[in-house]
């Protein structure tokens, strides 16, 4: 899912220029991959149902759709949509037990907050300038960071507010 565009960052950080476009293409399409799954923002869930009729679901996303392949003599068969469910919150309801495969789509947000569209601008900002290093020089002095592999605090901060699970 584009949380943000090409575009979208050169104007956070004030680029006019297209010479940077491709080695920031793909730091952009990895933060917006990134930021999508640490949010738990998908529209394509799929679930194995053994007798059950009560789906949990990856997010609070609207379901739009769900479809099942039934389960018969350990072989998948008669794909069927099923149009009576009722959601609430993380849980689908279904009409009835069934057994088999599952696929549910969900509704993508149709507006995405302003605070995470900053969060992915200061990501793609902290991995094109190479701030994940483990020492920065900054003037004279070396600043060391204590865990090069972590999520810097304050976009960490940012995203959990509207992190799902």
């Amino acid at each position: 899912m584009d949380l943000i565009t090409l575009d979208d960052y050169k104007a956070f950080a004030g680029i006019s220029s297209p010479n940077q476009d491709t080695l920031l293409t793909p730091i952009v399409n990895f933060v917006n991959q990134f930021v999508t799954n640490y949010l738990g923002y998908t529209t394509n869930y799929v679930v194995m149902l053994e007798s059950e009729n009560v789906i949990i679901l990856p997010s609070s996303q609207t379901v739009v759709a769900l479809g099942v392949e039934e389960l018969v003599d350990g072989l998948l068969t008669n794909s069927v949509n099923i149009t009576n469910f009722y959601q609430v919150g993380f849980k689908l309801f279904l009409p009835a037990t069934l057994n088999g495969r599952a696929t549910v789509t969900l509704l993508a947000p149709s507006d995405i907050n302003y605070a995470v569209k900053e969060a992915c601008n200061l990501l793609v900002k902290h991995y094109s300038k190479e701030e994940y290093k483990s020492q920065i020089q900054s003037g004279a002095e070396q600043i060391q960071v204590a865990d090069v592999k972590a999520l810097p605090i304050h976009i960490k901060t940012i995203l959990d507010l509207y992190r799902e699970s």
